[in-house]
């Protein structure tokens, strides 16, 4: 197992309309807060977080090229 890389702190705002959860991200190396999370649960705010590093740890993926039909179906055609 690798050393942690950021930390997630959680916090309840009892007065929040909505998604009274969050979930601070702080980058361990700068102590740099990169990201705020939110949820209506804690395992929301937290689950927020973790998809937020794992997008950044994993890196750009890969694009595609998608074609429609004039009522917006996709199709698997390719225009000539």
């Amino acid at each position: 197992m690798s050393e942690p890389t950021y930390k997630i702190v959680t916090e309840h705002d009892p007065a929040a309309t909505y998604n009274p959860w969050s979930a601070r991200v702080t980058r361990l190396s700068d102590d740099e807060e990169v990201r705020v999370g939110y949820g209506s649960t804690e395992s929301e705010a937290v689950a927020d977080a973790r998809a937020y590093i794992g997008r950044v740890f994993g890196g750009p993926l890969p694009g595609r090229t998608y074609y429609t039909t004039g009522d917006g179906a996709l199709t698997e055609q390719v225009p000539a």
